[in-house]
């Protein structure tokens, strides 16, 4: 009788949350269809610079490279890091790389003026530049490191696709008010699925992986998850304030839904809550005359979701050592400010990370301060940093101090010229 008992008291434990949950995803259902087709497309978007319309043409190569953006940019949102390593077998081309060999193609073949779209966009120059620097190192890296030089260079080559996506959007402005509707189409469908994805990254089989590599198909990173939910509520109030996409039920279920999706994840990943924090707090600071009513509906289904939570005394163990439970977000939270508060394993990973900080900082500082260590050392080794051998790290565990000790001091400064 003691098991079936035990059984039943873990199931309870999942079924309040379960149903809260359902009723929300329930509700973005009837959100997926947006209203896109009962408005009247505008025939010409004006927000885009006269000097920069019209200069790439509009040619058969230029629809598949606008075909293959929408694929990897859904794909990306959609499934994350396996996506991202989905590669032909055996080499080092992977989807992202594809994409930019057919952007390439469609610039060589339709003769494109990149260097006049350039001149146009203080951004572009700005994104221009640190490609430039980030290629000057590359080309010094290569011949001592090959290939790891060339994957350690993904961090500025990259950009590439924002040039790609200027020369769509040149070509023919109409695609911004088509993008935003395939994005709307996207948002709800990517919020039902984010739920579905945690569970699923935590407590799914490890042993399905993507063809050719070591890594799971149900790899999600809470992090992004978070962040996306963030933009998904920039979009439903600043993109659409005219319900031109959702009606006004619609956004407040899927911001609810979004709201609830940050904490979720937040659970599990400070660095994505923290994220989320600073995005909303911009995105208050941008909107004039809806602010108030956003604050309250963020705070609505915070106060509804954690009054439930402590009612039925929900703790479910789902991330390891964290469980879903209002006590580990208020630990989560309060950890961010008082590292101690948040237990050993917490406090040991702050200060493992601002070590590792520091030691980049000082050492960029005074070894190489103009180029940085260059694309190709493995600094997850120099750093002692590779924590899974099955997955080595090659970078600092942090994207801005990466690009410090790959392209030294001129490198972050160029790059703190794009924000």
């Amino acid at each position: 009788m003691t098991q079936p008992l035990v059984a039943a008291v873990h199931a309870a434990d999942w079924l309040v949350p379960a149903i809260t949950v359902l009723a929300l995803i329930g509700a973005a259902v009837s959100a997926i269809r947006p209203k896109v087709a009962a408005s009247p497309r505008p025939q010409r978007y004006d927000a885009i610079p006269e000097p920069l319309r019209g200069h790439a043409p509009e040619a058969v190569q230029t629809r598949w490279l606008e075909r293959g953006l929408l694929i990897i940019l859904a794909g990306y949102i959609m499934f994350d890091r396996p996506f991202a390593w989905i590669h032909l077998p055996g080499t080092p081309l992977f989807v992202g790389e594809m994409v930019i060999g057919i952007g390439v193609v469609v610039l060589l073949t339709t003769k494109t003026s990149v260097a006049q779209l350039l001149r146009h966009s203080s951004s572009m120059k700005a994104l221009r530049n640190f490609m430039l620097w980030g290629a000057a190192l590359l080309a010094l890296n290569l011949l001592p490191y090959g290939l790891d030089a060339i994957r350690d260079s993904a961090l500025w080559y990259y950009g590439i696709i924002s040039i790609f996506v200027v020369i769509l959007f040149s070509a023919r402005p109409e695609r911004v008010i088509e993008w935003t509707d395939h994005f709307a189409w996207l948002l709800p469908r990517y919020l039902i699925w984010f739920p579905i994805a945690v569970v699923l990254a935590s407590a799914g089989p490890t042993s399905i992986r993507v063809p050719d590599s070591t890594i799971s198909v149900f790899n999600h990173k809470s992090g992004n998850m978070a962040v996306l939910a963030s933009i998904a509520i920039a979009f439903l109030w600043m993109a659409d304030g005219d319900n031109r996409l959702f009606t006004r039920r619609q956004r407040i279920w899927l911001t609810s839904l979004a709201t609830l999706m940050i904490v979720f994840t937040g659970l599990q990943n400070r660095g994505g809550m923290v994220s989320s924090a600073v995005l909303m707090a911009g995105l208050l600071f941008l909107l004039s005359t809806r602010r108030s009513e956003l604050i309250m509906l963020m705070i609505a289904a915070l106060v509804v979701t954690a009054s439930v939570a402590v009612v039925f005394d929900v703790k479910i163990e789902l991330f390891g050592d964290r469980e879903i439970s209002v006590e580990q977000f208020t630990t989560n939270i309060t950890s961010i400010f008082d590292p101690e508060a948040g237990g050993e394993r917490q406090s040991s990973t702050t200060a493992w990370r601002l070590n590792i900080w520091t030691q980049v900082l000082n050492d960029v500082t005074d070894e190489t301060p103009i180029t940085g260590f260059g694309p190709g050392p493995d600094l997850g080794e120099r750093y002692d940093i590779s924590t899974d051998p099955n997955q080595p790290l090659r970078n600092p565990h942090n994207s801005h101090v990466g690009i410090l000790a790959r392209l030294g001091w001129v490198g972050i400064i160029l790059w703190v010229m794009l924000w």
